[in-house]
């Protein structure tokens, strides 16, 4: 894992290089709502740097608001591709590993910006969506979704640790369903993710955007 950590920081110094005027920390510094002093920054500045999203203005980050579950997968796909050494190529057949796992879902228009993600999450079994047929992109990914989906992808990036260990249960482990308990326990376990103060994860509730930034680099240094 260190060597691909290596890769992303060579990949993300060359990224910079070429953006020239446009570079992370420029960028960073234009954010008006992103302070140095931010427990999100460093995390932050690791999704700008590798082009895993972007601001929602020229000035803004929005660090709290809620990420929909579209660009959760699309930050998702390309930080796969960064740890691959590839880029996207806008061509759907390019990144399908496994076609004959496509699920078409009525919502996700092919020429949509985010397609070629969940085409790419659909076909290595990453989602499946809230019903059949149905991906939802426009909904705020919840917190047991994400846990749910980050094991998925460390399964079939074959990145999770083989010898976790999980600990106790959150207090509000009955809100969890039964199909998201086995993620929730194997993220928080290697901390990807955490609980609450109150001891409570709060499986329904939403994922802010530096908390997917957060998520994002710390898959990185599993």
């Amino acid at each position: 894992m260190k060597k691909t950590l290596s890769i992303i920081m060579i990949l993300a110094i060359t990224a910079t290089t070429l953006l020239g005027a446009g570079s992370a920390a420029t960028l960073i510094a234009n954010f008006a709502d992103v302070s140095a002093n931010d427990w999100f920054f460093g995390y932050v500045e690791f999704a700008v740097r590798n082009g895993l999203f972007d601001g929602v203005s020229e000035t803004e980050f929005a660090p709290d608001a809620p990420i929909t579950r579209a660009m959760f997968i699309t930050a998702l796909w390309r930080l796969h591709s960064i740890n691959n050494e590839q880029l996207s190529t806008n061509n759907v057949g390019e990144v399908l590993q496994n076609p004959q796992n496509l699920i078409e879902f009525y919502d996700v228009a092919q020429d949509a910006w985010y397609s070629e993600a969940i085409a790419w999450a659909s076909t290595n079994q990453l989602i499946f969506g809230v019903v059949e047929g149905i991906f939802a992109p426009h909904d705020e990914l919840t917190r047991e979704q994400m846990a749910t989906i980050i094991y998925r992808y460390q399964r079939f990036s074959d990145t999770i640790l083989p010898d976790i260990t999980v600990g106790g249960e959150f207090y509000d482990w009955h809100d969890t369903s039964p199909s998201g308990k086995h993620g929730v326990e194997r993220i928080t376990a290697q901390g990807i993710m955490r609980g609450h103060y109150d001891g409570t994860f709060g499986p329904r509730g939403s994922v802010t955007r530096a908390e997917v930034a957060a998520v994002m680099m710390r898959l990185t240094e599993i």
